[in-house]
């Protein structure tokens, strides 16, 4: 199971490098076709909006499996010394809640925006906005990969 959560961080690392290296080549091409030869790229503007939606998203998702998100060490290893497992909780509990609105509402804005277009690329809104139900959903899985790493190193006596 080690072996196939290794294989999930890879596929998301390369997703995450391959969506910023084709944002960046499209906006460096958007600035030498306006520049250079005074005839901008129509589609760009969308498609780096498409792009940075999906880096955002995923690039969420995957900081929940690599827990490399912000966090305040100082003020929980303050405030919660007799307690050190409480900020874990708190922790899980903040990724559980954002999972399940990005669940619930990620759906809603796929069904509003349903009938909507983008204009020069033509792709459905609602595929766009499709990965954030998708990835609360990986989230919620990343989150209990969690729960069961904090008990197991709970029951194995480690310090958390």
């Amino acid at each position: 199971m080690h072996r196939f959560f290794e294989r999930v961080d890879k596929i998301f690392f390369a997703l995450l490098g391959a969506a910023l290296l084709f944002n960046v080549a499209i906006t460096f091409s958007q600035v030498i076709a306006r520049y250079a030869f005074n005839s901008p790229l129509v589609w760009q503007e969308e498609m780096s909006g498409v792009t940075m939606i999906y880096l955002v998203v995923v690039g969420t998702t995957w900081g929940i499996r690599k827990s490399i998100h912000i966090s305040i060490s100082v003020v929980s290893n303050f405030l919660f010394k007799k307690v050190p497992i409480v900020p874990d909780i708190l922790e899980i509990v903040g990724y559980i809640v954002y999972s399940i609105l990005a669940i619930i509402y990620g759906f809603q804005l796929s069904a509003l925006t349903k009938f909507q277009t983008l204009p020069t690329l033509g792709i459905k809104q609602s595929y766009v906005y499709g990965i954030i139900p998708i990835s609360g959903f990986i989230m919620l899985y990343f989150v209990f990969e969690k729960i069961f790493e904090l008990l197991k190193s709970k029951k194995e006596g480690d310090e958390i």
